[in-house]
């Protein structure tokens, strides 16, 4: 009686794992949530002309850079009368961000001008990263 207890259980079982599995209810219809887009176009083949990665060692992000970033870029939005085509990526659980930037409506002058105010902003801070022409590797 036992064995055949045992027989029934594991067929029954076998059945159930081998029941197909259909995609979960309305799966086509998700769509990636971005914690804050501002006025960007299109990118079609992924590459950023500047991303800033704010990165983290356990403590979190170095907010007060972060706020003097922020306030530079609308400074340098009122001074040139230039609408920055920035998107903001949050990646992490201590506030990673990453600021990806697409200068096509900028001169450029007024690129030079956003990259040399940005690295100025960042200065020497170690967990904050600067990278030119490349694709971001938080963005899925």
């Amino acid at each position: 009686m036992k064995a055949f207890t045992v027989l029934v259980l594991g067929v029954s079982l076998s059945f159930y794992s081998c029941k197909s599995q259909s995609q979960a209810m309305d799966s086509n219809n998700v769509e990636p949530v971005n914690i804050e887009k501002e006025n960007t176009s299109a990118n079609e083949d992924g590459v950023y002309d500047i991303i800033v990665s704010f990165a983290s060692k356990g403590t979190g992000i170095n907010r007060d850079v972060k706020q003097k970033l922020d306030d530079a870029l609308t400074v340098f939005s009122q001074n040139n009368g230039v609408t920055l085509n920035l998107e903001k990526l949050g990646w992490g659980r201590e506030g990673e961000i990453d600021y990806l930037f697409l200068t096509k409506n900028l001169s450029t002058k007024q690129k030079k001008e956003l990259k040399a105010k940005v690295k100025e902003v960042i200065g020497d801070t170690e967990m904050i990263f600067i990278s030119y022409d490349s694709k971001c590797v938080h963005k899925r």
